[in-house]
């Protein structure tokens, strides 16, 4: 099965934030709206991979390492039962997440995903935020590399 690829234009919420109800709601409603022709869920046996891009245009305070949480518990079963039909059984089998936090101003950057939609929300300037979520399951090893960095 492919990767699931799902949009929302919503600055990211920490898992402390106020009113997650309904951040939860629209995150689940934007995943199944944009992956609507993909096969879901991921089940609670298969290891999962995801890949959360946060791309925005002002100057943001949102740690990178808590905007992911929220993310996954909207699409989870476990976490949000309300979430029918959830992306994710449940994202205990998530074992490799990648979040990543990129200022369209001032970072350079290739459009991950699908490229048209999501260079149509880039060049569309009214939003100041876009996330772009990534969820596959693993397929192969992998791949641990000490000292490498971040490619340029």
């Amino acid at each position: 099965m492919r990767p699931i690829w799902f949009y929302f234009t919503e600055k990211p919420r920490s898992t402390n934030a106020k009113h997650q109800d309904g951040y939860r709601k629209r995150i689940w409603c934007s995943a199944v709206e944009t992956a609507s022709d993909h096969e879901w869920p991921f089940k609670r046996d298969e290891k999962v991979f995801t890949r959360i891009y946060y791309l925005h245009r002002a100057r943001r305070d949102t740690d990178v390492d808590n905007l992911s949480k929220p993310i996954l518990d909207a699409i989870s079963r476990k976490t949000n039962p309300a979430a029918s039909p959830s992306i994710l059984e449940d994202d205990n089998n998530v074992v490799w997440r990648l979040a990543v936090k990129i200022n369209l101003t001032e970072d350079q950057y290739e459009l991950p995903g699908d490229p048209v939609k999501v260079a149509e929300l880039i060049e569309d300037e009214t939003l100041q935020d876009i996330v772009v979520v990534e969820v596959g399951y693993v397929t192969s090893s992998i791949k641990i590399t000490v000292g490498g960095g971040i490619e340029s």
